[in-house]
């Protein structure tokens, strides 16, 4: 299971979910600031970053930017309860692997946690196809679909006849 490190500047959010976590079989280490996941991922590393968006003085887009410089193979999940078509696309050009929107159910995480483990299993396999991308920002390309208004008479699916 992974090594999972949660930040989040809300303790009554974030000691349920250290629980949760390590009753799923993951390695669960929680911090209430970014500045002291900044000193864990230094000095410990972990194989998944769970962070909070909005945290003072350090955040979430700054340790998202920390991991990308740093330790680029640590896929970074991010937390937001206040989710913007701004913010989803600065957390996919920064290199987010998905975005949540607080509240988020449970099993979402959960699951986006099993699909980070499959990315890494597929990188670590060497393998091409599907694309290790198909695994990210599920959460994150559903938001951005609720915020791009379509174009009338313009389909986003795919036709089947080339």
């Amino acid at each position: 299971m992974a090594r999972i490190l949660m930040v989040d500047d809300n303790v009554a959010f974030l000691k349920p979910m250290g629980q949760l976590l390590a009753a799923k079989g993951h390695e669960a280490t929680t911090v209430g600031t970014g500045v002291e996941a900044q000193e864990l991922l230094r000095s410990e590393g972990c194989d998944v970053l769970i962070t909070d968006v909005s945290m003072e003085p350090v955040g979430g887009m700054e340790l998202l930017d920390m991991v990308q410089k740093e330790c680029p193979d640590v896929p970074v999940i991010m937390l937001t309860g206040f989710a913007t078509f701004d913010l989803a696309l600065q957390a996919v050009k920064a290199g987010a692997f998905d975005l949540l929107t607080k509240p988020f159910r449970v099993d979402q995480l959960l699951e986006t946690i099993d699909r980070v483990s499959a990315w890494q299993t597929a990188i670590a396999e060497g393998q091409t196809s599907p694309p290790p991308d198909s695994y990210k920002a599920r959460a994150l390309k559903e938001f951005l679909r609720t915020q791009v208004p379509s174009i009338p008479g313009h389909t986003t699916t795919k036709s089947k006849n080339p």
